[in-house]
């Protein structure tokens, strides 16, 4: 059970193995991943970055200047 929304999402998630193979993907364990608490993921604002499904996800010029004009709009 998760004890503060606050705490990060790495002390909870273990490796996955994929699937017909021996690999074990760490999916918060980047510097960047590191950081994401549970908080983050609940609102949406992680700007989680990895490979998930052989497609790269993460923080990319376009989706950063979509997050500047939000902010600047409000």
């Amino acid at each position: 059970m998760i004890r503060s929304i606050d705490d990060p999402v790495k002390d909870y998630v273990a490796p996955i193995q994929l699937y017909e193979t021996s690999e074990l993907l760490v999916l918060f364990e980047t510097p960047h991943n590191r950081t994401i608490t549970w908080n983050h993921l609940l609102r949406q604002t992680s700007d989680w970055e990895g490979t998930l499904w052989a497609a790269r996800l993460g923080r990319s010029p376009e989706r950063q200047t979509e997050r500047m004009v939000d902010a600047a709009a409000q």
